[in-house]
């Protein structure tokens, strides 16, 4: 589950907007950021993916416009897909680690 955002440096970051959630990746740390965008008090989450390796959830229940991040350690140089699901649909994007 994600905890309180620390809030954002200067490294690069990747970041995806998606009807009621926004992830950012920030791959120097391996640190996904997952933002609430839809104040229903329900949880936002994004599901990541380094195919054929690993697979997983960044999940907040922090509400609406709160950040929480999960803290990972990801390989080097892989392709990683994150994936935010809204009502059936999702948006998806493929970043690098």
């Amino acid at each position: 589950m994600a905890t309180d955002h620390p809030g954002f440096g200067q490294y690069g970051y990747y970041c995806m907007l998606y009807k009621e959630a926004q992830v950012c990746f920030q791959a120097h740390d391996d640190v996904i950021f997952v933002d609430d965008e839809k104040k229903d008090g329900h949880e936002s989450w994004v599901e990541w993916e380094i195919p054929g390796e690993r697979e997983g959830q960044c999940i907040t229940r922090l509400g609406y416009h709160h950040w929480g991040y999960c803290n990972k350690n990801f390989p080097e140089n892989k392709f990683i897909n994150f994936r935010i699901y809204y009502n059936g649909d999702y948006k998806e994007a493929t970043w690098t680690t």
